[in-house]
């Protein structure tokens, strides 16, 4: 690291602080203490201070099956695969090719990966309740 009389002091000691951060990074004494009070001030500002992350909320899915329509409630933080599975379990289907959902223009569009499931939920979801058409 090179610095000259210009280079502000909060500069050198953050470029100190992340190196020592990487250095140091979880390494303990055998105490049980860690080795660098700077890996304390880390901990203490980044990881206690961090935000909550977003709680996830409560998602229903009206799913149209063969014969029938069900309600099911889901975490808006589940995968896809996690999601399929839910909804092969309640209703009670042993195959479920694609999922389908219905856009602004009337079409039905596929969701068979995350990125088109979380499309699907961020665009098309109202009062957090999300239309599907399962092809089994």
């Amino acid at each position: 690291m090179y610095v000259n009389s210009i280079t502000p002091q909060q500069t050198i000691d953050m470029i100190g602080l992340h190196i020592q951060y990487i250095l140091y990074c979880n390494k303990v004494n055998n105490t049980g203490n860690q080795v660098s009070k700077w890996v304390n001030q880390i901990t203490n500002d980044v990881v206690v201070n961090k935000p909550n992350p977003k709680p996830h909320t409560e998602i229903i899915l009206k799913c149209h099956s063969v014969d029938e329509i069900r309600l099911i409630r889901i975490h808006s933080g589940m995968l896809f695969e996690d999601v399929k599975e839910q909804i092969k379990k309640q209703c009670n289907l042993t195959v479920l090719q694609k999922l389908l959902y219905r856009d602004e223009d009337s079409e039905y569009i596929s969701i068979v990966r995350q990125d088109d499931y979380e499309t699907a939920s961020k665009y098309y979801m109202k009062d957090n309740k999300l239309e599907v058409w399962c092809l089994v």
